[in-house]
């Protein structure tokens, strides 16, 4: 595996030439690091938006991100942490996971004093590529949601340094109660990043929908209190529901703003960006929304993808899969569902989930059928 590049580590010999400009007094890695770390604990917990007037790209408008949700394993009153590592998600040409283990305190006692998060690429034996990207590294408060930004930094991935680790958080204080991080002895992490240049790389076509002054958008929608900047001969020619709301006899025809309501904006960017030509993917991590937004809006390809990402899905349960299928009527999801239901004993065993109580009378009598059908060929 290509080597890590530290961000610690890099930031203090930065830190370091920038501050002995200012206070020739301060000439240690040290000195700055614990100049810098105080920085930090009083900035510590504030949302990503109050980085809004940052001078680097700040994690709101980072349109890439991966999500990891990591348990903390308890042993006789002891919490250990051991590695993790997120699903792939390609961007750019490359693919990119996240990544996470306890940082070893140097004592050699072996108790996990740091939360070290890293984003990285897959390996690639080719020399010729390079992607310089701007990173993000959050914390997600289990309580409220709220994403605490612990680090932004530049990166350079390539051959020779195709991973970025940052140590976030001590261990004490991710585990505390009173941070609110931890749930179920569960938390989740979320890395937002952006490709900003890249070489050797064939880079997806980009559409920021916050935009107004690109020439494709003709439209503004208002999604959940953001501006979302489209075109509405595109999405006109992806949905009944567009077409009728932007060129029918309705009031919203001749609005240069239009609110959707009981949306999500980011997931409605993410429908975006799925039915733009970024064709972003469908995947087990975006697949139920984008579902219920492909319903709600009637755009069929998306409906079609996300049922072929179910049918092959290993995150998803059978009664999980069947629960959606009876949800959207996707007919080959539920004929898969009920392929995967080769015994008897199989479908006896559904009526002990609280999601077969939760599927409509059709589709419990679509399975009684399936039943009948498996008893008759055992005899």
């Amino acid at each position: 595996m290509s080597k890590w590049t530290d961000c610690d580590a890099r930031e203090d010999a930065i830190t370091l030439e920038a501050v002995r400009r200012k206070s020739p007094s301060l000439r240690t890695v040290p000195e700055v690091r614990a100049m810098r770390q105080m920085s930090r604990k009083k900035n510590f917990g504030k949302p990503a938006h109050t980085l809004a007037e940052a001078p680097t790209t700040t994690a709101a408008l980072m349109s890439d991100h991966i999500r990891l949700t990591a348990s903390i394993t308890r042993m006789k009153e002891a919490l250990t942490l051991t590695s993790q590592q997120s699903t792939d998600v390609e961007v750019d040409g490359l693919r990119w996971c996240v990544f996470l283990e306890a940082a070893q305190v140097s004592d050699g006692e072996g108790t996990p004093s740091f939360l070290a998060v890293a984003l990285r690429t897959r390996e690639n034996k080719s020399t010729i590529w390079r992607a310089d990207a701007t990173i993000a590294f959050l914390l997600v408060n289990a309580e409220d949601g709220v994403k605490s930004v612990k680090f932004e930094c530049a990166h350079t991935f390539d051959h020779k340094s195709a991973g970025a680790l940052k140590k976030m958080i001590e261990f004490d204080r991710l585990v505390s109660e009173a941070e609110g991080f931890l749930r179920d002895d569960r938390f989740t992490v979320e890395v937002r990043f952006a490709v900003n240049n890249a070489t050797g790389i064939r880079r997806s076509t980009r559409f920021d929908f916050t935009v107004e002054s690109d020439e494709r958008h003709d439209v503004c929608l208002v999604v959940d209190g953001r501006r979302v900047f489209v075109g509405k001969q595109y999405l006109a020619l992806h949905s009944p529901v567009f077409r009728a709301m932007f060129y029918g006899n309705f009031d919203e025809k001749d609005k240069k703003e239009i609110e959707l309501k009981d949306v999500n904006c980011e997931e409605f960017i993410q429908l975006l960006n799925v039915i733009y030509p970024s064709f972003h993917k469908i995947t087990d991590a975006n697949v139920e929304f984008l579902l219920v937004l492909g319903d709600r809006f009637e755009i069929k390809f998306v409906i079609d993808e996300c049922e072929r990402v179910l049918i092959s899905s290993g995150k998803y349960t059978n009664i999980g899969k069947l629960r959606l299928a009876d949800q959207f009527r996707l007919i080959e999801l539920q004929d898969h569902c009920l392929g995967a239901l080769a015994q008897t004993a199989d479908i006896s065993a559904l009526q002990y989930s609280t999601e077969f109580e939760e599927l409509s009378s059709d589709a419990k009598a679509s399975i009684l059928h399936h039943f009948m059908r498996l008893t008759r060929e055992s005899h």
